[in-house]
């Protein structure tokens, strides 16, 4: 968004925004990667996460590079675990504070 407050161009603020609705749940598997807002959110382990928080999300296996999110396995899932089927089970709930700082700048920059 900084580069459209430069050189500004739509083409720009689609692909901000386009970003952002992926974070809020338009994407392959419908998750909203926020805490506490949407009706499809990856599950969060326990001792959780604070609401408004982005979470890891989509993770990949590292053998077999395909994204994976737990949802499919939540009866199965043993969240003492680390690992289950070689995949980090708790990587997809854990809350980024990095990446909730960097949605809300990017919000704060949208006009």
């Amino acid at each position: 968004m900084l580069i459209n407050s430069v050189i500004p161009k739509k083409e720009y603020v689609d692909f901000a925004l386009n970003h952002i609705n992926w974070i809020l749940g338009i994407n392959p598997r419908n998750l909203c990667m926020m805490k506490g807002i949407g009706t499809n959110n990856p599950r969060i382990r326990p001792g959780g996460t604070l609401d408004g928080c982005i979470c890891h999300g989509i993770i990949a296996d590292h053998e077999f590079d395909r994204p994976w999110l737990g949802i499919w396995m939540d009866d199965k899932l043993d969240w003492h675990k680390d690992y289950i089927a070689g995949y980090k089970i708790w990587a997809q709930g854990e809350a980024l504070i990095r990446g909730t700082s960097c949605f809300m700048m990017g919000l704060s920059l949208l006009k």
